[in-house]
């Protein structure tokens, strides 16, 4: 059954909706950045012999809070050590003489793409909620 909204109920809603959207979009991009970072890590999803461990261990994803919001996944930091410079070799490959010497794992850019498609309609669902004046999202 569709519910009435009266003015005075849009207008408190209007007045609570922007902390609370923002509360709620912060959560979920946090939420993300962890899930494209374990995603990531995993053996099966990231398709790359990993005998030290040390690239795996440089994923990070992080969320990054400033004027406005943002996540960041990134590989090829450092690792208990020096930087794992052959991390940006790994995703995206390298060419030899014209043919492909080491083939695109695309370990974070498949991540990236993965969750997104859950991503934005978690958010839609979530703010429109919030502006029914649900708890929560």
């Amino acid at each position: 059954m569709p519910r009435t909204i009266t003015y005075t109920i849009a207008e408190e809603i209007f007045k609570i909706a922007p902390s609370e959207i923002k509360k709620f979009v912060e959560t979920e991009l946090k939420f993300a950045a962890l899930s494209m970072e374990g995603r990531s890590k995993q053996l099966g999803f990231s398709r790359f012999k990993n005998r030290t461990g040390r690239l795996r261990q440089s994923i990070a994803g992080r969320f990054i809070k400033g004027d406005d919001f943002s996540v960041v996944l990134s590989a090829g930091g450092h690792s208990g050590g020096k930087d794992v410079f052959y991390a940006k070799y790994i995703e995206y490959g390298t060419k030899r003489n014209g043919k492909r010497a080491i083939t695109p794992r695309l370990f974070l850019s498949r991540s990236r793409d993965e969750e997104l498609k859950t991503l934005k309609p978690n958010l839609d669902k979530g703010i429109a909620k919030i502006l029914m004046g649900k708890k929560n999202g």
